[in-house]
């Protein structure tokens, strides 16, 4: 449901004082950049880090009969984690940098 844009709620005629305004939208378009919606990605990223530490948390202590040690002394667990945070500190990059802009 969210590409449907059917969480959108229009209103007609409605008074509002101008002290709880929070933006004018007209029909001119803007051309200035909106700040408003950065809050969904930051969610986004948020959960994605708890996951990434989650993930570090199970492979540090989750050890199958068939090892000796613990999944996170495998290279390729220590690879795909890796991968992760790298993914995670371009995404955060990304993220600060639009909203510095």
């Amino acid at each position: 449901m969210r590409a449907t844009e059917s969480h959108d709620l229009f209103l007609e005629d409605v008074k509002i004082e101008d002290d709880h305004l929070l933006e004018m939208v007209s029909s001119r378009p803007k051309y200035r950049a909106n700040g408003w919606l950065l809050h969904i990605p930051a969610c986004y990223l948020g959960n994605a880090q708890a996951a990434c530490h989650y993930t570090i948390e199970f492979a540090s202590s989750y050890q199958p009969n068939s090892l000796n040690y613990p999944i996170i002394e495998l290279p390729n667990i220590q690879r795909q984690i890796g991968e992760m945070e790298l993914k995670l500190k371009h995404a955060r990059h990304f993220l600060l940098s639009v909203a510095e802009k």
